[in-house]
C-alpha cells in the first residue's frame, strides 16, 4: 500500500501587505493572492471573497482609496468582481507606462 501524504493540500505563502507607495510591488502582490485563491478553489470561488481577502492584506494610501469605496451608500461593483478590483488597484497604485509616460513628453 502506499501511504497517503499527511499533507492534505499545498501551503501557499501569505501575500505580503502592499501599502501602494511602490508600484512594482502590486504584481507581486496580485500573483500571491491569485496563488492563495488556487490553492483554496472552494473558498475562494466567490469573487467577493476574493476581494475580502485582497483588501485585508492593503494597508496605507491603497487601504484608505479602498476603504473611502466601501464607506459610500452604493456597493462598488469591484467589490463582487476581483478583475475589477485589480483594474482599480493597478489604475490606483501601477506602475506608470513608461511609453505612454515618453509619449506625453514629447
Amino acid at each position: 500500500k502506499v501511504k497517503k501524504s499527511s499533507f492534505s493540500r499545498i501551503k501557499v505563502r501569505e501575500p505580503d501587505t502592499f501599502d501602494g507607495k511602490d508600484p512594482e510591488k502590486l504584481w507581486t502582490f496580485i500573483l500571491q493572492c491569485g496563488l492563495n485563491f488556487k490553492v483554496d478553489r472552494d473558498y475562494f470561488s466567490d469573487e467577493n471573497r476574493q476581494v475580502l481577502f485582497a483588501i485585508s492584506y492593503l494597508c496605507g494610501s491603497a487601504q484608505e482609496w479602498f476603504q473611502d469605496g466601501l464607506d459610500s451608500d452604493e456597493v462598488p461593483a469591484w467589490f463582487n468582481n476581483f478583475e475589477q478590483f485589480v483594474a482599480k488597484l493597478v489604475a490606483n497604485f501601477g506602475p506608470h507606462d513608461e511609453e505612454c509616460t515618453a509619449e506625453d513628453q514629447l
